[in-house]
């Protein structure tokens, strides 16, 4: 499988610890590009879902154990 950005995942708990890395980092970038351009409305959509993204995340790292984090 292949991501937006044409990385190749492998399906295992690394690849899948990987592609939760680097997409959290590109979801967190672009919550803090549009935070701090206010006037680039372009990006709306974009921006919206990287909210989405990051909330997602932390629901699940909440739903971990110690032991799993």
């Amino acid at each position: 499988m292949r991501t937006k950005l044409k990385e190749q995942i492998d399906w295992s708990e690394i690849g899948f610890r990987r592609f939760l890395k680097d997409q959290i980092g590109i979801a967190k970038l672009e919550i803090l590009t549009h935070e701090n351009n206010q006037w680039n409305y372009i990006d709306l959509d974009s921006y919206a879902i990287a909210l989405r993204i990051v909330d997602l995340y932390n629901q699940f790292l909440n739903r971990l154990n110690d032991e799993e984090k």
